[in-house]
């Protein structure tokens, strides 16, 4: 891709979200979740949190290690794995912040109930963020919230609760797994974000005739169009970003090369034998 300064962004704002476990985040997030808005239905706006220690990302693991045999060295590569957390320090001390905070609840007199053991509160997140001309957002469907260090006084600064969201592997019914075959954790949303144009590096199997079933294998078929086959409008089905299933139309036997066009564009034609 080309080099284009206009996709650098600036968070200069931002707010979290809340909801249940398997909260749908609809159909168009960059514009159903807005900075000072309540969110889509399910949805919560955490409200205020610390401009002195933002949201935090944190990768932990993944560290590699290469195996050798008696006969040769660097034969193989192993990683271990890797936990993915979020650090969130909410200064809109509520029942939603204490609650993810101590997973305690109200006593009769109004007090809040701090337990002694904390399993966490599962929740789904939404992180927006505003350079304040366009928006970026991420979604972890599968979280596990609970405080992280305790909270500390400052009488310059506002209170905080410094939360730590464990992020989880998703239900792929939230997000499907990876090219790779590997469980999603999160989607990111950014306004002019687009995927490549398709490529298929496989039309299977070969020689087949009108009416029949073919495999396509490749990538980014996000947001397909249309499949033609010898240039002619096939049917299609698309079942991930790296699999299609097409049915033959109608035509001659010989050379028809397919073609496979999503909203980013055509992917290079791929040749192909019918009977």
């Amino acid at each position: 891709m080309s080099v284009d300064v206009t996709k650098k962004f600036i968070p200069g704002h931002g707010t979290l979200f809340i909801a249940p476990l398997g909260t749908a985040i609809g159909a168009n997030p960059l514009a159903s979740f807005t900075l000072t808005g309540p969110g889509p239905t399910g949805w919560e706006n955490l409200g205020h949190t610390s401009k002195d220690n933002l949201f935090a990302f944190s990768r932990d693991g993944g560290d590699k290690t290469v195996l050798d045999s008696y006969m040769a060295d660097g034969i193989s590569t192993v990683y271990d794995s890797v936990q993915w957390a979020l650090g969130v320090n909410p200064i809109q001390i509520d029942k939603n912040a204490l609650d993810l905070a101590f997973g305690g609840n109200f006593d009769v007199d109004g007090g809040y109930i701090v337990p002694a053991s904390n399993v966490g509160v599962n929740k789904a997140l939404v992180v927006l963020l505003t350079d304040g001309t366009a928006n970026m957002l991420f979604y972890i469907p599968n979280t596990n919230v609970a405080i992280g260090d305790a909270p500390s006084l400052d009488a310059a600064k506002f209170l905080e609760l410094p939360l730590s969201a464990s992020i989880l592997a998703a239900s792929t019914s939230d997000i499907p797994a990876a090219a790779n075959g590997q469980p999603g954790i999160m989607k990111i949303y950014k306004a002019s974000l687009v995927s490549a144009a398709p490529v298929i590096s496989s039309a299977l199997p070969s020689g087949a005739a009108a009416g029949q079933v073919i495999t396509l294998v490749g990538t980014d078929f996000t947001n397909v169009t249309g499949v033609t086959v010898g240039g002619v409008t096939a049917a299609y089905d698309v079942i991930s970003q790296t699999k299609a299933y097409v049915t033959l139309p109608a035509g001659s036997a010989g050379s028809a090369p397919i073609v496979v066009t999503s909203t980013v564009g055509a992917s290079p034609a791929k040749a192909y034998t019918r009977t």
